[in-house]
């Protein structure tokens, strides 16, 4: 396997020699590169190719983030990191729509080997050169209008607070999944992973979420001929009917509400990698997604076969980058094939986000997802084969409070 190139930029000399010196336990798998300035780190990869860039926020002459744009634009493959003190939380603020994570000064030394080794594992687990032409951006991913205005509406209101921006952004599903990008990232030092959108609200602030909306732009808004083309209110009902599925099957099998709002969490999530591809105007997909009825083949193979990777490994792919827990990536990854994941034979939020999955697409008749079959040698591994009617029933969720308007 080839190294994974690296590139770190700091202005002080200093921080560079030490993350060198903190890095060379990796110089037989990752190639390592520093630059002093945005200036010189963008002429290094316009000379070369890298897979990850790393940047300091706050530079003289070109700040990380004014560098993370001109990346994002000419190299949109690359990973991209930036770290920021934690008196830095406006400029934090301008860097969510061009950073996939975030990490604190002074850094973790293993926090930072950790989230870097996984962002070359992502790399490595799907094919990173045709994900790089999906996920161009993935930074703003529209929301639907209604939601959209409801969201404007309750951010400017003078009585805005978390609970009430929470009860919004938990029925959107690209919005759900950026706020958990920046509230697990590093910067906010939590002890533990964040897997409900409310205590993400909750610990962020209704103010954070303000700045958020009004600097970055980052929520915006399918327009009438990607709604009616794609069927996209489909795709955020059975987005949300799965999540609450999952979560209620999760809490019956464990009693564990953590691991419940995990798979409640990967439910709602699960159809990210969809909404990613309308986005991309990617003109393959497209053409697939017209005469996505024309066949008997699950839509999932169909895109497989075509583009190299389907719509739950491009969702798994962003949501892999921008930090999100292991388990969650792994049953957005997995959720159309659990059979082939890792340690697949005890139930976890895959196993539960495979079953509401499944279930919710038999009550629709299929629909855009087409015909479906339960695996059952992989329900037997699990443990539940034999209560495949129970479960059914369990993850029932009525209409109300689950379609959109």
């Amino acid at each position: 396997m080839e190294k994974q190139r690296i590139l770190f930029v700091d202005d002080e000399p200093s921080i560079l020699m030490g993350l060198q010196r903190l890095l060379r336990s990796h110089r037989n798998e990752w190639d390592i590169h520093f630059a002093n300035s945005g200036a010189e780190a963008l002429q290094k990869m316009d000379a070369d190719t890298f897979d990850i860039i790393v940047t300091d926020l706050r530079m003289p002459g070109m700040t990380g983030v004014e560098l993370l744009q001109q990346v994002k634009e000419r190299h949109p493959g690359v990973g991209r990191f930036i770290l920021s003190g934690h008196g830095d939380t406006d400029m934090l603020i301008k860097s969510v729509t061009v950073a996939h994570q975030f990490l604190a000064k002074p850094c973790d030394a293993d926090y930072l080997k950790e989230s870097i080794a996984r962002a070359v594992q992502l790399r490595n687990l799907f094919n990173s050169d045709i994900l790089a032409g999906i996920v161009k951006d993935g930074s703003t991913l529209p929301t639907l209008p209604e939601l959209y205005q409801e969201l404007t509406e309750v951010l400017s209101s003078p009585d805005s607070n978390a609970d009430k921006i929470s009860a919004v952004l938990e029925k959107d599903v690209p919005s759900t999944a950026k706020i958990l990008q920046l509230v697990n990232s590093a910067f906010f030092g939590l002890s533990r992973q964040i897997d409900n959108i409310s205590q993400a609200v909750g610990l962020l602030g209704a103010e954070t979420i303000n700045s958020i909306a009004l600097t970055t732009q980052v929520f915006g808004k399918f327009g009438e001929y990607e709604i009616g083309t794609f069927s996209i209110r489909e795709i955020y009902s059975h987005s949300l009917a799965v999540g609450a599925a999952a979560g209620k099957l999760m809490k019956v099998m464990t009693n564990d509400r953590k691991q419940a709002d995990e798979a409640m969490l990967a439910g709602l999530v699960h159809d990210l990698g969809k909404l990613i591809l309308i986005a991309s105007d990617n003109e393959d997909w497209r053409t697939l997604y017209s005469h996505r009825h024309d066949s008997d083949i699950p839509f999932y193979q169909r895109e497989k076969d075509l583009l190299g990777v389907n719509h739950a490994e491009v969702g798994a792919y962003l949501l892999g980058i921008w930090g999100l827990s292991n388990k969650i990536v792994e049953a957005v990854a997995y959720h159309t094939d659990p059979s082939s994941a890792p340690q697949s034979n005890h139930f976890t939020s895959l196993t539960a986000l495979y079953l509401a999955n499944v279930f919710d697409i038999e009550r629709r008749g299929g629909g855009d997802y087409g015909k479906v079959k339960l695996d059952e040698e992989y329900l037997s591994s699990c443990g539940v084969a034999d209560r495949i009617e129970e479960l059914r029933q369990i993850s029932f969720v009525e209409d109300d409070g689950v379609e959109l308007p």
